[in-house]
């Protein structure tokens, strides 16, 4: 489903990891690619602790956690995610090992995972005072999912710079098993005027998701956004169906619909028109609502 890791890194200069799967669902069975090349000084904790001499920590209680849970879609995935981080690590022969039997972590892994956030905080500075140390996984978890919060309210808010600025210090956060932050990291590179990198985003989408719904919401999100010239190649990644037609052969439709008005001069060109899909998905909601019984 996905394309080889270590081509992906030497062609796109990007680093490749396993999302933290509490983070976002499991789709398949390969890891999904963290979208680094905002920052090409970005590096992975692993890798600057080898640089630096000492051998890195491996933190195996979300590991633990997912194997307590008896769930081993996300703990399968946490193997990928730490062998990527620390090239040469293999888990146990004996998974059950790894549990912790005096259950110490579980339930702080059990708030986060119900996003008790608030009460996890309350818990860890407890145990801090008593001089515990909270799982390095954990904390980097929870420092993910605030910064996560933050590019999503400055997405909202258009501060574009800002948007870019959280995901290059935060190469971790921006996976492709995360579309909505994909889509605003593409969106902001783009309206910041940097063309290349959000088309590179969505690439890396349709290269990676089979799902057809996403996979058109992120050809129609990068059409807003894209000139012709930029989008065009990622409607090539279209997959062809059965009668010949192209999966995103409507969207190219549209923008040719466009071209031409705007040639004929029917149409104003300081902007696109509404395109087809929309306003097709509008008649639908506006008939499903007249539909409801009042």
């Amino acid at each position: 489903m996905r394309a080889s890791l270590a081509t992906t890194a030497a062609t796109l200069a990007l680093v490749v990891f396993a999302a933290p799967a509490l983070a976002a669902g499991e789709r398949g069975t390969s890891p999904p690619r963290r979208i680094a090349g905002l920052d090409p000084a970005a590096a992975p904790e692993a890798a600057r602790a080898s640089a630096a001499g000492g051998a890195p920590t491996i933190d195996t209680s979300a590991l633990a956690y997912y194997l307590q849970q008896n769930n081993q879609t996300r703990a399968q995935a946490e193997i990928r995610r730490l062998r990527l981080l620390h090239p040469g690590w293999e888990p146990p022969a004996d998974l059950a090992s790894l549990a912790d039997p005096s259950g110490d972590v579980q339930p702080l892994w059990q708030m986060y995972g119900a996003g008790r956030i608030d009460e996890l905080r309350a818990e860890i500075a407890r145990r801090i005072e008593r001089g515990w140390q909270p799982p390095p996984e954990l904390v980097a978890k929870l420092r993910l999912r605030e910064t996560r919060r933050s590019l999503i309210e400055a997405s909202d808010a258009r501060a574009w710079a800002t948007v870019i600025d959280l995901a290059a210090r935060n190469p971790d956060l921006v996976t492709t098993d995360d579309l909505d932050l994909t889509w605003r990291v593409a969106e902001a590179a783009a309206r910041t005027g940097d063309s290349r990198r959000a088309a590179e985003l969505y690439r890396l989408i349709l290269t990676n998701e089979t799902r057809a719904p996403e996979r058109l919401a992120t050809v129609q999100k990068a059409g807003e956004v894209l000139s012709d010239a930029d989008l065009e190649p990622l409607i090539a990644l279209g997959n062809r169906r059965a009668d010949g037609s192209g999966e995103f052969d409507d969207i190219r439709l549209d923008r040719l619909r466009r071209r031409i008005g705007v040639a004929l001069g029917g149409e104003r060109s300081s902007g696109p028109p509404r395109p087809s899909w929309r306003r097709s998905r509008r008649r639908r909601a506006g008939a499903a609502a007249r539909a409801m019984p009042r």
